[in-house]
């Protein structure tokens, strides 16, 4: 009995994944209130400084890890 129970949930699961599904997020185009000319929030300097401090800090762990082994 619990095998066939588990069986035709994984079937209904496997089935149900195979139906094609379309989803969308929101309507398409815009509201005519929207600015969509101009970035929403732009990159700035730190970034750069953002990714130099976390290739030091990667550098470092990885560094530490091959000592301790």
């Amino acid at each position: 009995m619990k095998n066939k129970k588990s069986f035709l949930i994984a079937f209904a699961l496997v089935g149900l994944s195979l139906l094609p599904m379309t989803v969308q997020a929101q309507l398409p185009g815009f509201m005519d209130d929207v600015d969509d000319e101009t970035p929403a929030a732009p990159i700035d300097g730190f970034i750069s400084l953002a990714i130099l401090m976390g290739g030091i800090i990667g550098y470092r762990k990885l560094k530490d890890d091959k000592t301790q082994h």
